[in-house]
């Protein structure tokens, strides 16, 4: 079970770049939190090993060149007869030379690396296909509805505006690379996204690591990471989809000072992934796509220290037992907390309650109010947690008032049954029954399909059953570039299908979907934006035969009849239909540690 992803980058072939973070995605409306580590492949005992070589080899060499000098003094003569034994010893020489020149080259791999600068920032940018979007909607010219870069469709190439001139110089990226290696669904390989709108969103600017290290063989620093709150207005990561893609992006930039040439600057990009926020009445805000780039303060860098030693399996004692127990005991998958109240408050409370309590009032009252301030629990305080009431508790009470009070929330638990009569042309179908009103993208989803009809007057039979999952873009007419858009039936995204065959005197169908759900295959579970809003569907396809007057299936042919009896074969093709139905689905993110890739 890896709790935590590390993304890898080898720079300057001796030193690995790590960034480490939760596997989960982060949530909207939370910080970032980073592990950046910077490992010296290389050894100090096997630098020392190569340079004990180094100098043996060296001075065998040297002792060599002396030996072949003291010949050269010989006379002429001698040195013409020994000029045959003489080449010999030129291809000892040139052997000394390579292996010396072969221990040099392994001993530069574990030399010390002079690193002269490391920043880190981190990118949103929101890409969308122009020929579905109208981009005259997008360029308003209005302060707060002006998407950076829609002139020349990408903020780094946007000449002409004095924002995007400054904002482009915070990208060196393409975010086509990274949205191929997130899509879990959709290869962007077959998508060309060279004409796609391309608009940061996000900048979280470049935050200084260090400005100078020296990392010597096999030493290792670590740096923690951490930015500020997120907007809880920001889009979740959304990169399966054939017309928008939004991706969040951590950018790396590492300086290494090479000894015989000028300073060469490394560049790496590493993706994460975002969630949208939900409060804990459920609600979710509006998310505006169309509007300048929101520029954060820089994030806070703390430098954990170096380490030389190799990491080995720590062994688990008592008290690193202890210390598991005590960590998972206080995870934040946990519901609820004591609230912690100091016991001077308890006190100031007894005091005032003891102070305003009147001999004729009932003695439970305010004891029952101590006791409830006693025992109180804290709120929650990140959505994780509002997803984990949520999840136990079920639907909240105060939901609905409180999106009315706050406009800009959306409620996403509007018209949630769990039960649904299927008709087609006032006939009968099916009742349909779900396992829960709302789900998460780790639920599986369980149905059953009641068939039995009351009336018994049906004159068809349900042979097969199609259920699948799919997520449906609607897109907002007012900036669709089809004027009939609201006409036409939106085209679904499959995420997961299973079928099902009925078979005679079986009046119930129980069917389970399981949607993939890994940090590596995450979907995005249901948002709105200001420009398309993304919903989950159940999508079922029935196939139905007609049945003959005497109730009995066609499925059979007579082939042959005489007094003993009748001969039926299986007919090799049946007329039939197919009748297709949506159902909504609730589908919010989850709240589990996604692990075990």
């Amino acid at each position: 079970m890896h709790l935590h992803r590390r993304d890898r980058a080898v720079v300057g072939g001796n030193i690995r770049l790590e960034i480490i973070h939760e596997s989960n995605p982060c949530f909207a409306g939370e910080p970032i939190c980073l592990l950046i580590r910077l490992k010296h492949l290389g050894s100090q005992h096997q630098k020392e090993s190569l340079e004990k070589k180094l100098v043996v080899f060296e001075e065998k060499r040297d002792k060599f060149l002396a030996n072949l000098n003291n010949d050269e003094s010989k006379p002429w003569l001698m040195r013409t007869l020994w000029n045959t034994f003489q080449q010999e010893d030129k291809y000892k020489d040139e052997a000394l030379q390579e292996q010396i020149f072969a221990l040099k080259k392994k001993l530069q791999f574990h030399n010390p690396v002079d690193l002269m600068s490391c920043f880190v920032q981190i990118v949103g940018q929101c890409s969308m296909d122009e020929a579905i979007i109208n981009t005259d909607m997008l360029n308003t010219g209005s302060n707060v509805h002006q998407l950076v870069g829609i002139g020349s469709k990408n903020a780094s190439t946007d000449e002409n505006s004095p924002m995007s001139t400054v904002i482009s110089s915070f990208f060196d990226t393409s975010m086509d690379e990274i949205s191929r290696k997130v899509a879990p669904l959709m290869s962007t390989e077959t998508i060309d996204t060279g004409d796609w709108i391309k608009a940061p969103f996000l900048l979280i600017p470049q935050t200084l690591l260090f400005s100078e290290l020296i990392l010597g063989p096999g030493e290792t620093r670590l740096f923690k990471f951490k930015t500020d709150q997120l907007g809880k207005d920001l889009p979740p990561s959304y990169t399966n989809s054939a017309h928008f893609n939004i991706s969040y992006v951590v950018q790396v930039g590492l300086s290494v000072n090479a000894p015989e040439d000028i300073p060469h600057q490394h560049f790496y990009n590493f993706p994460i992934s975002v969630q949208p926020f939900v409060d804990k009445s459920i609600c979710q805000y509006e998310m505006p796509l169309d509007r300048e780039v929101l520029i954060t303060p820089p994030g806070k860098v703390q430098d954990v220290g170096s380490t030389i030693k190799s990491t080995k399996p720590r062994k688990l004692t008592g008290q690193s037992i202890q210390l598991d127990r005590e960590i998972r005991r206080k995870s934040v998958s946990s519901i609820g907390k004591p609230s912690g109240t100091s016991i001077e408050a308890m006190k100031q409370k007894f005091k005032d309650v003891v102070s305003e309590w009147n001999e004729n009032d009932d003695s439970d009252v305010p004891i029952d109010s101590l006791l409830g301030q006693q025992f109180e629990t804290e709120p929650s305080t990140s959505v994780r947690m509002n997803l984990s009431q949520f999840y136990f508790t079920g639907i909240p009470e105060n939901s609905i008032d409180e999106t009315q009070s706050n406009s800009s929330l959306l409620s996403q638990l509007q018209s949630l049954q769990t039960e649904y009569v299927v008709k087609m042309n006032d006939k009968f179908i099916c009742n349909l029954e779900l396992s829960k009103p709302a789900y998460s993208v780790s639920d599986q989803i369980d149905i059953i399909l009641d068939l039995k009809n009351v009336e018994d007057n049906s004159n068809f039979k349900v042979t097969a059953v199609t259920a699948s999952i799919e997520t449906f873009e609607l897109i907002n007419p007012k900036f669709s570039s089809d004027e009939n858009i609201s006409k036409k039936k939106p085209s679904g995204t499959l995420v997961y299908e299973t079928h099902a065959t009925n078979f005679d005197n079986c009046d119930k169908i129980c069917m389970k979907l399981i949607p993939q759900c890994s940090p590596t295959t995450y979907i995005t579970s249901q948002f709105k934006t200001n420009i398309f809003q993304l919903k989950w569907m159940l999508t079922f396809k029935f196939v139905m035969i007609p049945l003959a007057e005497q109730n009995t299936e066609i499925s059979l042919s007579k082939t042959y009849e005489d007094r003993k009896g009748t001969l039926y074969h299986a007919k090799r093709d049946m007329e039939g239909y197919d009748f297709v139905f949506h159902v909504p689905l609730t589908v919010l993110p989850t709240e589990k540690q996604l692990a075990g890739w």
